[in-house]
This record gives structure tokens, sequence and C-alpha cells, in this order.
């Protein structure tokens, strides 16, 4: 019975600690985190500050609390949150980029309809 005891309580003991290890195993989302900064950064470059602000500000309020789940060893929770800041940021940056691009076309295509009514003035149509 002793014996019984005995290997029952070294199997909870085990138990607990493989279950304490696998919260502490999470290791900090340090790459993740990188990528999350750099995205962030390619996007303010591409102009997101005025062309897509929402989305910017969604990223780095992710990236924020990431950050601060890192510094509570929240390594689960900081790792999700980096990689949903990504997202956003690269939403951001794509969003800005299009929105640039839809600008640059009208105005090509203004300057264009522009030319073609100096040339028809020009040729008499």
């Amino acid at each position: 019975m002793n014996r019984s005891l005995s290997s029952t309580g070294t199997a909870l003991v085990l138990s607990g600690w493989v279950a304490l290890s696998g919260c502490a195993s999470t290791p900090a989302p340090l790459d993740q985190m990188g990528r999350s900064e750099a995205a962030l950064s390619d996007a303010e470059e591409s102009g997101a500050r005025e062309y897509s602000p929402l989305e910017l500000r969604e990223a780095q309020k992710k990236y924020e609390k990431a950050k601060a789940a890192m510094a509570q060893e929240d390594n689960q929770v900081a790792k999700q949150l980096a990689e949903e800041a990504e997202i956003d940021a690269v939403l951001a940056d794509v969003t800005a980029r299009s929105t640039k691009a839809q600008q640059a076309a009208k105005e090509i295509r203004e300057s264009i309809r522009l030319l073609r009514d100096e040339i028809d003035r020009a040729s008499g149509t």
C-alpha cells in the first residue's frame, strides 16, 4: 500500500511539474516582435499615418500590448498579439500603398484628359 501511495504521489508531482513547465516553456516571441516592429516601420514609411491611420493605430496598440504581455512573461499572449500586430501593420502598409497608387492613377487620367482636350483644341475638332 505504501508503495502504491508513493508512486501515485510521484505521478502527481511529475504531472504538476510538466503542467507548470509547459506554461513556462513558451519562449519569449522575440522573432515575432521583431517582425511586428519591422512591419510597423514599413507601414509608417509607406504613409500609413496619413492613408490608413486606423489600421496603423490598431497595429501599434496590439504591439504595445504584446510588449506588456512579454514583461509579464505571458509569452503565449505576447506571441498572439505580436502576430496580430504584424498582420494589422501589413494591412496598414498595403492600404496606404494602394490609396497612393489610386491617387496617382487618378492624377494621370486627369493629365491624359487635359492633353486630349489640348490636342482637340489645336486640331480644331
